[in-house]
């Protein structure tokens, strides 16, 4: 049987919850805490120790805002321990003062509030500002929110990027407008753009759930996998942020950030797990791809998880919270 192409995908972005923007840094991407600092270094030192490849999607726009030196410190970081670095966008950013890129000063939630000539430029300038910080090879993109569209896939043919991974099909009834009118289950040819979606599946009470960290029990994210090499799929595509585990502490404001030890433990055990199959699974980067050997199984049937799968994330969630 071919293995199973497993992209491990990092949407690393600054959130603004601070006037600060060091203590927005700090939390958002090197995810500093009493505990310890367990955002993006501990993430590259995971992945080295496990021998396992990632794609970093960094969004870029912060930096019309704060200036570029935070990017190339980030950037660095990332190529030194070699991993792949992919292209992410929130125009939340155009928000700010000073810091639209477009003549009509038009602000939108996501790219798709955008026209295909708009968003083109947005992407081209995203482009501009991961390559002018040491960013090299990008081929692939995810929009902020999952908030792409049709007219996105344009817009990334119009920048020479080949891969886009946008597509999350619990999202499509909200802010992402990428529907087919089927549930992509596998890597696709769509506009032009290869198109690997957001992994998903069935929970009990066939509620679909995207293959994301916070979102999913250990045991879940084995099935799925187990289950997406089984079915001989291309390829399964998991999220996670920089600050996937980084909780925030709340009492009117923000007071403060602490590590969420059981999603970071999920974390971990999906590190180790491919590590330690990996006669079935290959982490793959998105540059590695060969387009010519994509085998797609387009009509693979969804994954289902069960009762039991479902309880032990019920739990788990509610020790989360506590």
């Amino acid at each position: 049987m071919n293995k199973l192409n497993v992209f491990i995908t990092i949407d690393t972005e600054l959130w603004l919850l601070y006037n600060n923007f060091q203590k927005n840094l700090d939390s958002a991407i090197y995810g500093k805490t009493p505990q310890g600092d367990f955002g993006v270094i501990h993430q590259l030192e995971t992945f080295k120790k496990y021998d396992l490849n990632a794609t970093f999607f960094v969004e870029p726009l912060f930096t019309l805002q704060y200036g570029e030196k935070s990017l190339v410190e980030l950037v660095t970081h990332i190529n030194n321990y070699n991993q792949e670095i992919g292209l992410h966008i929130h125009t939340e950013w155009f928000n700010k003062k000073n810091s639209h890129i477009l003549a009509n000063k038009k602000l939108g939630q996501n790219i798709n509030d955008y026209t295909e000539t708009e968003q083109t430029q947005i992407i081209k300038k995203g482009l501009e500002l991961l390559k002018s910080s040491g960013a090299k090879n990008i081929t692939s993109f995810r929009a902020g929110n999952y908030g792409g569209n049709f007219n996105t896939l344009k817009a990334l043919k119009n920048n020479n990027l080949l891969f886009d991974t946008t597509y999350n099909y619990p999202y499509l009834n909200s802010v992402c407008d990428m529907d087919t009118g089927e549930a992509l289950q596998d890597t696709s040819r769509m506009a032009d753009i290869y198109q690997l979606p957001v992994t998903y599946f069935h929970d009990y009470g066939n509620h679909p759930r995207h293959l994301q960290l916070t979102a999913c029990s250990l045991s879940e994210i084995k099935h799925v996998l187990t289950q997406a090499y089984q079915q001989q799929r291309h390829s399964c595509t998991i999220v996670l942020h920089s600050f996937e585990w980084i909780k925030r502490i709340r009492k009117g404001e923000i007071k403060g950030h602490i590590l969420d030890k059981i999603c970071l433990k999920r974390f971990h055990g999906m590190c180790q797990f491919l590590s330690n199959n990996k006669d079935k699974f290959t982490t793959q980067k998105f540059e590695k791809i060969e387009t010519t050997k994509i085998r797609p199984k387009p009509d693979a049937s969804p994954i289902t998880s069960n009762i039991a799968r479902t309880s032990s994330r019920f739990i788990e969630q509610a020790l989360r919270r506590i």
